[in-house]
């Protein structure tokens, strides 16, 4: 039986509760956009990423300019963490984690997908549903500051991985090359012992849409970040239109776990456009790729917008229907 994964803070020698850990990551950085944040100088403003998969605790280094040490070994990718494992961001932040699963189960054998910079000849194993290559404090890997491209890579239950721009959305075989920021990328396989991948389902933004289709203006959609209170309000008409639609969706599917969350691409573009919205399937995309601008723009992550092949939906913690 699984306990549950805490991440606790050490403060002269005692352990104060901070995080209690899930599939999804949670980030720990001095920026106020972090679930855990640390007044620390030489703690980075995205520092390091904490989570739970097959059954053990993880820990990832963000990129961060001091390093994130496990027992004071530097971590390198992602490392599995035992409980009272320490962790140390920076110079002087320690964390302990607490509750890790009392037996460990035996990892899954089979071949770990790998995501491959070309160039560099480095890989990034992609051991979690979502790996994003951009140039925000999100990313997983980072690209020089202002770089206007980003993606995001999917990896769902049935072992099919997909590329996602602001603009499009294809599905990768091993030894497909996709460019990123002038960067190729492919993806390639590792035989190795790898955790089984999270069910997409259980992975979320932790965001908040309240949505309305008879605001003073129409159609309008108000998306907040409870963790730093930022909020944004999206009133174009076909854009709030779309996350009513999926919003819509994904409340049901949140009530009754035999509803699935995706919807049919066709689907959508009959509730926004009619009928005529069917002939021209470009028209949803181009209209994802402006949503996930403005919503980049705002300060948000747009990835919570998810695509796979004919299916769109979203993936946060609350939907309100107005």
């Amino acid at each position: 039986m699984t306990k549950a994964v805490q991440l606790f803070v050490l403060r002269s020698g005692e352990e104060i509760p901070g995080l209690t850990l899930g599939s999804m990551p949670l980030y720990v950085g001095r920026s106020p956009d972090n679930h855990l944040v640390v007044p620390d100088a030489t703690v980075s403003t995205r520092h390091a990423a904490f989570w739970v998969e097959g059954g053990r605790a993880w820990v990832r280094d963000c990129g961060s300019r001091n390093g994130t040490f496990l027992n004071d070994r530097q971590v390198q990718g992602a490392c599995a963490v035992r409980d009272g494992d320490r962790v140390r961001l920076g110079t002087s932040t320690a964390l302990v984690v607490r509750g890790q699963v009392a037996e460990q189960g035996p990892l899954a054998s089979g071949t770990l997908r790998l995501l491959e910079d070309v160039e560099a000849e480095v890989c990034y194993p992609l051991i979690t549903e979502r790996f994003i290559i951009g140039d925000s404090e999100l990313a997983d890997l980072r690209l020089d500051q202002g770089a206007e491209e980003e993606a995001s890579l999917t990896v769902h239950p049935d072992g099919e991985i997909w590329v996602s721009t602001f603009d499009s959305e294809r599905a990768l075989d091993v030894g497909d090359t996709f460019s990123v920021g002038g960067r190729q990328f492919r993806v390639v396989d590792s035989a190795t012992s790898a955790t089984a991948t999270h069910d997409a389902s259980t992975m979320r933004f932790p965001y908040k849409l309240e949505i309305t289709l008879d605001g003073v203006q129409g159609a309008q959609a108000e998306i907040t970040d409870p963790r730093s209170g930022r909020s944004h309000v999206i009133d174009a008409e076909n854009r709030a239109v779309l996350l009513y639609l999926l919003g819509r969706q994904a409340s049901q599917a949140k009530d009754d776990p035999a509803v699935d969350s995706w919807c049919a691409d066709e689907d959508v573009a009959v509730g926004i456009w009619g009928r005529k919205g069917t002939s021209d399937a470009n028209s949803l995309h181009v209209l994802v790729h402006r949503l996930r601008k403005e919503l980049k723009k705002a300060g948000f992550d747009p990835w919570f917008i998810e695509k796979r092949r004919r299916a769109i939906r979203l993936s946060l913690d609350d939907v309100v229907l107005g």
